[in-house]
């Protein structure tokens, strides 16, 4: 029997896993606010955000290097 894959978001610029919702007054003032992530790490803004497993996280930041 095979496991759900744990996916989760990335930022596409820096390839960090502290992503969320962006609540500013900005994206709210844009009507985006429901659909604009923000990085914690390097404050990247945008709607895509990939996810993926942990294997491609590691190749992900292995290509960064």
């Amino acid at each position: 029997m095979m496991t759900p894959m744990e996916l989760v978001k990335v930022c596409p610029k820096c390839f960090s896993t502290n992503v969320g919702l962006d609540i500013s007054l900005k994206s709210y003032a844009q009507g985006s606010f429901f659909n604009l992530h923000k990085c914690g790490d390097c404050g990247y803004v945008g709607l895509v955000f990939p996810e993926v497993d942990k294997e491609g996280l590691k190749k992900l930041r292995g290509r960064k290097k």
